[in-house]
């Protein structure tokens, strides 16, 4: 089971300092400049995002807690809800798939 590839949870990442942005990357997002679908760097915030979820996924399991990717990407979402985490905007693209 892996998570969805959603545009908040990008966001809280990058807040919470676990996923940074390339200078050129970070500009678009940061400027709320439109990232075209399918794109090298929309690819790259979607799978790099999956990436990272799998990752908290294996470090909770190190520590005895057993949470799957849904339930991950769930949690990250309703983080997303809160003032804190829309510091930075997320990133724009034109997609049905968000």
């Amino acid at each position: 089971m892996v998570g969805c590839a959603d545009y908040k949870i990008p966001q809280v990442l990058r807040h919470l300092g676990i996923l940074e942005y390339s200078k050129d990357l970070a500009y678009f997002v940061d400027n709320k400049k439109e990232i075209e679908h399918d794109s090298e760097m929309e690819i790259e915030i979607r799978a790099n995002m999956l990436y990272v979820i799998e990752l908290i996924k294996e470090k909770l399991q190190q520590n005895g807690i057993n949470m799957n990717s849904i339930k991950i990407d769930n949690a990250l979402w309703l983080l997303s809800k809160n003032k804190e985490f829309k510091d930075k905007p997320h990133h724009l693209t034109k997609t049905i798939y968000y």
